[in-house]
């Protein structure tokens, strides 16, 4: 693809071989280039240390707030707030019907698979159950005492 742009913006787009076609061209004009143009600015502040003297950690954080168009009414939750201590695990050798249960029964929708030593091997989704039974429904009783 060539194209050549005049005062008034794109006068010629095509293919090279096109580019012969071409009757008449305006000539070359002077390039208008700013020296600075590019070049990084300078958005320091000069005395940083004044900046957050008078401001109080409470004050910076509102200003943070409203910039980032964060709703400060909104209640802000922790991932200790949304997680549970106890945490209900399953090994290799437990059967899908043992997790379906399991989910159902504490109102769970997933569950960490562990390791013999007690590492994290994955995790098992209420979804990843059901898209399991639902793929082999034939097969059904059988897939469901699988283990995972």
């Amino acid at each position: 693809m060539f194209a050549i742009y005049n005062n008034n913006g794109l006068s010629f787009r095509s293919t090279i071989d096109n580019l012969y076609n071409l009757s008449n061209v305006d000539s070359i004009a002077r390039s208008r280039n700013n020296v600075n143009e590019g070049l990084p600015k300078d958005h320091s502040v000069k005395d940083k240390k004044k900046l957050y003297e008078k401001k109080s950690l409470k004050e910076a954080s509102e200003a943070y707030k409203r910039v980032a168009n964060i709703d400060t009414k909104e209640q802000i939750f922790h991932i200790k707030d949304l997680m549970t201590k106890d945490v209900i695990t399953l090994t290799q050798e437990n059967t899908l019907l043992e997790a379906y249960n399991l989910m159902e029964d504490n109102d769970i929708r997933q569950i960490p698979i562990m390791s013999e030593d007690n590492h994290i091997m994955g995790l098992l989704t209420h979804k990843m159950l059901l898209d399991v039974l639902v793929n082999d429904i034939e097969f059904a009783r059988n897939t469901i005492k699988k283990k995972y």
